[in-house]
């Protein structure tokens, strides 16, 4: 079973994530912010991250450097829904930024669980 760590800082989106991936035959670990994501992040060794871009303590930026920086989950897909991204962007926004992938608000379920599916090789 692949896991995944959903981090939003809006309770309705982290529980809804929750519930569809788990339904989804995914294990999942939820954070409330990016700060407790990477704190769980070395803690849980997730197959994946689906984070919200804009959070308190620790926005979608500063985790991402933070990982690609990080040798032990460099490769650690990621993937980051907002609003504030215009349209679906695929996977890599050069080097530093592979396995990264934005997902717009309001996302359809049905493509946000098919790209998880294609990331985790599922």
């Amino acid at each position: 079973m692949k896991k995944i760590l959903i981090a939003d800082d809006d309770e309705n989106i982290l529980e809804s994530l929750t519930d569809i991936f788990e339904l989804n035959g995914y294990q999942v670990v939820s954070a409330k912010n990016g700060e407790e994501a990477m704190a769980k992040l070395h803690a849980e060794t997730p197959d994946l991250l689906i984070a919200d871009f804009n959070m308190p303590e620790l926005d979608g930026a500063s985790m991402a450097y933070e990982i690609k920086n990080n040798k032990k989950i460099s490769k650690l897909p990621i993937v980051f829904i907002s609003g504030m991204i215009q349209r679906d962007a695929p996977g890599s926004q050069g080097p530093a930024m592979e396995n990264t992938y934005y997902v717009s608000k309001p996302f359809e379920v049905d493509k946000l669980i098919a790209l998880v599916k294609k990331i985790t090789g599922e």
